[in-house]
């Protein structure tokens, strides 16, 4: 694997990690894509100790559970490196693929990014910098309002943990319901479903079903997870490329 530190040096905006598992959500590229998790290796000292190097594993994940391609890098401080998916390699075709982008810091600490972009132009389409713990929980998640043309589509999504509890049971099995409102409260659209360890699942929104016929308009993403514990992720995606042109965790309280 070639170090290109020029493009990955973005993700250094993001937060830095440490002996942790870093989750984007659920993710997807077509085949004239690629997807690309990189991480750069902190070289800033720590309770007076110098910085040390960093031991990082590339991970992708399909939708459905499993690993379709993953790599394991030791980093020197103040270095970097990428793991590269592209759209054929994850069975896209004619339609895009859902992907779950993961990176495993297990020593050392880290600044972690997603992005996909064309394969043609080599331009990136979207680009998420980590910026905390994954939000692995019971309960509810809210997303910011999010806007719409008639040209899009809004996929609201949950990844269920496959990893053990705090009491070291294995995982257990989620159940959770989609729901999409306008801003007048008005529920557009909603779906419950139920999820392994390790797998994933989304619902759609387009922008007929939101009465949005031309312009553009506001559209509220939520979910309830009933039972198990998952971690979800608003997405807008041009409905003629297939291509994502938003991602987003679940919001924060402003109060």
């Amino acid at each position: 694997m070639r170090l290109q530190l020029f493009l990955i040096m973005p993700a250094i905006a993001g937060l830095a990690v440490a002996e942790t598992d870093v989750h984007f959500g659920v993710a997807s590229i077509t085949s004239f894509e690629t997807a690309r998790v990189a991480a750069f290796c902190s070289g800033d000292a720590s309770a007076g100790r110098m910085a040390e190097p960093c031991l990082i594993t590339f991970l992708f994940h399909p939708a459905r559970g499993g690993v379709l391609k993953q790599a394991i890098v030791t980093l020197a401080p103040g270095t970097g490196d990428f793991l590269d998916l592209r759209g054929t390699e994850a069975g896209a075709g004619g339609s895009p693929v859902e992907i779950i982008p993961c990176i495993r810091v297990g020593r050392g600490g880290a600044f972690a990014s997603f992005q996909s972009f064309d394969n043609f132009t080599a331009r990136t389409r979207l680009l998420a910098l980590w910026g905390g713990p994954p939000d692995f929980r019971p309960g509810k998640g809210e997303f910011a309002p999010a806007g719409i043309t008639p040209f899009d589509m809004a996929r609201v999504s949950a990844f269920c943990s496959d990893e053990l509890t705090l009491t070291g049971l294995p995982a257990e099995a989620c159940d959770v319901e989609f729901k999409f409102h306008d801003l007048s409260g008005r529920l557009l659209k909603q779906s419950t479903i139920t999820l392994q360890p390790g797998a994933a699942g989304s619902l759609d929104l387009r922008a007929a079903e939101a009465g949005i016929t031309s312009g553009r308009g506001e559209i509220q993403a939520r979910m309830t997870v009933g039972r198990g514990a998952a971690v979800g992720g608003l997405r807008v995606i041009d409905t003629l490329s297939g291509r994502t042109n938003a991602l987003a965790n679940p919001s924060s309280l402003a109060q």
